[in-house]
């Protein structure tokens, strides 16, 4: 799909619901104490956005995983490197939608 601030995201299918979801890698997001910070933030404001009925402007967040490579179990997040966000998928992003409706252009 594309490559955001954060990283890569792609579009896939949900193996629980067969549902057209949206993965969203931030990679080494333990690599520094900013990197780290800043990933907690955005995933308490997706996560307050995403339990807004009424919201309409953000995709909601679903769930968040976390692969853990070559583990000794479900504990040994120091071998963590990264997350995945999993959105609900829609067709366009908040650039898009601000570029056809506003005189304001952002640059990519």
């Amino acid at each position: 799909m594309g490559y955001g601030i954060s990283g890569p995201a792609i579009k896939a299918r949900s193996k629980k619901s067969g549902s057209i979801i949206t993965l969203k890698y931030l990679p080494e997001i333990f690599g520094s104490f900013y990197a780290t910070k800043k990933a907690v933030r955005e995933i308490k404001i997706l996560k307050a956005l995403s339990e807004i009925e009424t919201n309409v402007f953000t995709p909601k967040l679903l769930d968040i995983i976390v692969p853990v490579s070559g583990s000794d179990g479900p504990g040994d997040l120091e071998k963590v490197d990264g997350l995945f966000l999993v959105f609900e998928f829609v067709q366009t992003d908040l650039k898009k939608v601000l570029d056809k409706s506003s005189k304001i252009k952002f640059s990519t």
